[in-house]
């Protein structure tokens, strides 16, 4: 039977199969050939006791994506949360996120939290990434305003929130659970398990399908790992102007007849966007060199 690793504690898996939960070990292969499962890993199972929903984990099927801390694989979405007001944006750790994540293979979802604050500055902030071919999702979890839409364009997913400390993802993740995602004995109920005070990677189901990773943080690679010549293609609006280039490898920078710069001459670009992607390429240009 085919299912997914949704919590992984004391070499104990804890498989969703079809929405029945069951306590999986892993075949001792695995450690011989040192491979490991992990949160969100798709497997086959062996069913050893179905009263008692015990089974034995068979295979681990390929991977979309793996990362290491948290230890969680085959993500589809990541949902980066900021602030309409409080804690202030910082666009280009935000910049750098979502070409980290194209990178990944993850689909990320820009969501601007507190709109009932700052309603003014959210609808600024969305259509800069709008304009930029990223899906932005306009929210205030106090008034529940934008949750239902967020919930929809995530469902049937694998999705990670992320976000700096006082932007409200916790109330957002609560929202669309319907439940507080730090009470851990009110999440075991969804799996059927005891209370456990320990803080470990468990992806919760939500309502329309799929699952909201609860994790204590989430890292990926660093930018240094980026091509400076890939750079490019993870900025989604640039993408219809880059095959006019006069030169194959414009960097879009410095080159005479350049298409990009000439649609963000005629305002097709957010100039501030661009900006930061020069920063960006210099910035891996200069660690290329030394």
């Amino acid at each position: 039977m085919k299912g997914t690793i949704i919590k992984g504690i004391g070499g104990y898996y804890y498989v969703d199969v079809n929405k029945v939960v069951y306590e999986c070990r892993a075949r001792g292969v695995f450690r011989n050939d040192n491979i490991k499962p992990v949160v969100g890993d798709k497997v086959r199972i062996l069913i050893l006791d179905n009263k008692n929903k015990k089974g034995s984990i068979e295979d681990i099927l390929p991977r979309k994506n793996a990362f290491i801390r948290p230890p969680v694989a085959n993500i589809d979405n990541i949902v980066i949360v900021i602030s309409a007001t409080i804690p202030k944006v910082d666009f280009m750790l935000l910049d750098k996120l979502l070409v980290i994540y194209q990178m990944e293979g993850i689909k990320p979802i820009i969501c601007i939290n507190k709109i009932d604050e700052g309603k003014k500055n959210g609808t600024s902030i969305h259509k800069i990434y709008d304009t930029s071919k990223f899906k932005v999702i306009m929210v205030s979890a106090k008034e529940n305003i934008g949750v239902d839409e967020l919930e929809c364009t995530i469902k049937d997913a694998t999705t990670i929130f992320t976000g700096q400390s006082g932007v409200g993802k916790s109330s957002i993740i609560n929202k669309i659970i319907k439940q507080d995602m730090f009470d851990t004995g009110s999440l075991s109920k969804k799996i059927s398990r005891g209370k456990n005070t320990t803080r470990h990677v468990e992806l919760v189901e939500i309502d329309r399908g799929g699952y909201i990773l609860d994790s204590p943080g989430f890292s990926s690679i660093k930018m240094d790992e980026i091509d400076v010549g890939q750079l490019q293609y993870y900025y989604p609006e640039f993408i219809d102007y880059i095959p006019d280039c006069k030169f194959t490898g414009c960097s879009h920078i410095r080159e005479v007849e350049c298409n990009v710069r000439k649609a963000l001459e005629n305002g097709f670009i957010n100039a501030e966007r661009y900006n930061r992607y020069v920063d960006i390429y210099n910035e891996l240009l200069n660690k290329k060199k030394y």
